[in-house]
């Protein structure tokens, strides 16, 4: 699958489940560019604070190949501010693993991806049409009615405490199942994506944690510099070889940066 091809399915899920530079770059340029697939544009409303933490595993096409399994953390605040970390490979697939991080926090307006193995924070800040567009865009239950409906008919489906409704969509070849918890605004507590090439993604929440989650989840560590998207490229490029988005999605992500700046 193409970093292209990646990028537009992300756009239509909530995040990727891959390994090494792809997983990184392709998870912060679908945040950066994209929108996770649970949105509506509903308008601003409080939602349910909460954090969750899963279990997520990348299963390949070849059956003989084991899966690659780590952990991530998602947190929403009220105001609909988010994060979403998680346990990211060396830039070579190697041993090495740190914590690739990404958040929107409306209390300053910005978006900021953290890229761990170069210690870079490059900030985004929203223009007022884009922060009130994010603001909008929220896991809704629009998608639930029918299908929870249904599946109520037969027997109650509980996982950690909640109530839960599944519902199933495809887009472009990939079929995702989403088992949701209306109590949370239909985030899903479980999640099956499955590629035509029989690579499958699961992910599994196994705790919960109700309430505003701690401010910490949304600062940048003191130890990070302050890079534009292509300061980040090039220096990821000088120590690895390789570059964290390369061409042309980086001058894509640094016309977005620059935006943010005139905004300002």
């Amino acid at each position: 699958m193409t970093t292209q091809r990646l990028w537009r399915y992300l756009i239509f899920s909530r995040r990727p489940l891959l390994s090494a530079v792809t997983m990184s770059a392709v998870f912060s340029l679908a945040g950066i560019l994209g929108y996770r697939a649970h949105s509506q544009v509903t308008g601003p409303r409080r939602l349910t604070p909460f954090t969750v933490y899963e279990h997520e595993t990348a299963h390949t096409e070849n059956p003989k190949n084991p899966p690659r399994l780590f952990d991530s953390l998602y947190a929403r605040r009220g105001d609909g501010s988010w994060t979403y970390r998680h346990t990211s490979t060396g830039p070579h697939n190697d041993q090495n693993t740190a914590e690739m991080i990404e958040f929107i926090d409306f209390r300053t307006q910005n978006q900021a991806v953290l890229e761990p193995f170069t210690h870079s924070a490059v900030v985004f800040h929203l223009t007022e049409k884009e922060a009130q567009w994010e603001n909008g865009r929220v896991t809704d239950c629009s998608a639930v009615a029918e299908t929870g409906a249904r599946a109520g008919e037969d027997h109650q489906v509980r996982m950690i405490s909640y109530d839960v409704a599944r519902v199933v969509r495809k887009h472009e070849g990939v079929s995702v199942e989403s088992w949701v918890a209306p109590a949370l605004d239909c985030f899903p507590l479980l999640e099956t994506e499955t590629f035509p090439s029989g690579s499958r993604n699961t992910r599994t929440v196994y705790r919960i944690e109700p309430g505003e989650p701690p401010d910490s989840l949304f600062a940048i560590p003191p130890d990070y510099v302050l890079r534009s998207p292509q300061q980040l490229d090039a220096e990821y490029k000088f120590k690895f070889g390789v570059p964290f988005w390369g061409e042309p999605a980086v001058s894509n992500v640094q016309r977005r940066y620059e935006r943010g700046l005139t905004a300002r």
